[in-house]
């Protein structure tokens, strides 16, 4: 069973939530609030305190390799978070199908390299993928001043 990997620059993170008091400007920067700030290595945001807010990550997918559907074995989200910003879950949709949500997980910190486990998120079982796959990070912010959020990857293992 050959393995295939896929990832994206976390600069493709999408918030789901762009409405006044979600997000606040990074660093004083204009629009940030809105559109994220773009650093060389890594997306940054800073959520507003008391405030929910998902990341979408598209990631590339090989939906068939030589005529064989691939079939989603584990997705990654690598990061660097402030001590007030948590990841409560992640989903893992294909296309509109939701495949699995990590709840309650309260991770945060340094989770660049290498992958660990508030990096990594191994499906309870393999999922033939149908259409595209995307991760929903949903992050928690609390009251306290350290609330930035940095996204430097995320990605997903394909089996065929």
């Amino acid at each position: 069973m050959p393995l295939h990997a896929m990832w994206v620059s976390g600069h493709v993170a999408q918030p789901d939530r762009r409405a006044a008091g979600c997000l606040e400007n990074y660093s004083g920067i204009d629009w940030s609030d809105v559109a994220g700030y773009a650093e060389n290595r890594y997306m940054a945001f800073r959520g507003a305190a008391n405030q929910r807010v998902s990341f979408t990550f598209p990631i590339p997918t090989p939906v068939i390799i030589g005529d064989v559907r691939t079939r989603l074995t584990t997705v990654f989200v690598t990061y660097d978070f402030g001590t007030d910003a948590l990841v409560f879950g992640v989903s893992v949709y294909d296309g509109d199908q939701i495949i699995h949500e990590f709840q309650n997980l309260n991770f945060t910190g340094h989770h660049i390299w290498p992958l660990d486990y508030a990096n990594t998120f191994r499906l309870p079982q393999q999922h033939t993928v149908l259409k595209g796959i995307h991760v929903n990070m949903s992050v928690d912010f609390h009251s306290g001043p350290s609330r930035d959020v940095m996204f430097y990857n995320a990605g997903a293992d394909f089996l065929t």
